[in-house]
């Protein structure tokens, strides 16, 4: 992962970290307002395109391109067709040789389309159906509930990571975001995991690992990857 990316990722995780009252903190934060100016402009034209012809043109993908553009654009019923469409497609539990089945590809997005249009939504709250909404987080449940746990956020794993920094991100900020979701809903709110931990619980101490991270890789960690058997060829 290069140095810009995980300048990026730290940015958009001390935000969802920290709110708007840390943000507002971030020297020059004005430049990457997402619904300021050019940047809201072009970031409209790509949700009406993701809404007319979502990307790529097939799979998983496709309906949550489709269902975010849809949801931004108000368009109910398309967004709702493709959360319908998208759990047909998206296999979550692991594959039956035992391997992962690249459902934190999705995830993370899956959890934000909830978080900006379910019914306590962000940004347009109740465009998304609520039979979408619950199938949407069960989704979301069926795969963070055999995989979520305390110790994934111990500090002596700061520096651990899952396969490649890229995957390891997407499948930690995926149980995250959707320990998020399910921390402000009554029907999740009191499930335990198989180590005791609450969802509250559990997302508090994600809280705290991706504090951890943003301060680790700030400090001394934009070179993580270099000398990567993979990535640096």
């Amino acid at each position: 992962m290069s140095p810009f990316r995980s300048l990026l990722i730290a940015i958009l995780v001390l935000r969802m970290v920290g709110g708007d009252a840390a943000w507002a903190e971030v020297p020059g934060n004005a430049s990457f307002a997402p619904t300021s100016g050019e940047q809201g402009k072009r970031r409209d034209l790509l949700m009406d395109r993701l809404h007319q012809r979502p990307y790529p043109e097939s799979g998983p993908w496709h309906f949550v391109g489709q269902a975010l553009g849809s949801y931004w654009v108000g368009d109910s019923a398309a967004g709702n067709a493709a959360i319908d469409a998208l759990a047909g497609q998206a296999v979550a539990p692991e594959t039956a040789a035992g391997e992962e089945s690249g459902f934190h590809w999705q995830a993370f997005q899956i959890a934000r389309i909830v978080l900006l249009f379910g019914a306590r939504g962000s940004y347009r709250p109740g465009v998304m159906a609520a039979q979408e909404e619950r199938l949407a987080k069960g989704l979301l449940w069926a795969w963070v509930e055999p995989r979520a746990r305390r110790v994934l956020t111990d500090v002596d794993k700061d520096w651990w990571v899952w396969g490649s920094e890229n995957h390891h991100l997407q499948a930690w900020i995926s149980l995250w975001s959707s320990l998020v979701v399910f921390d402000g809903d009554p029907d999740y709110a009191t499930r335990k995991f198989a180590d005791g931990s609450t969802v509250p619980e559990l997302k508090k101490a994600f809280d705290e690992y991706f504090k951890r991270w943003v301060r680790n890789r700030a400090t001394r960690g934009l070179f993580v990857e270099c000398n990567s058997p993979t990535y640096a060829k």
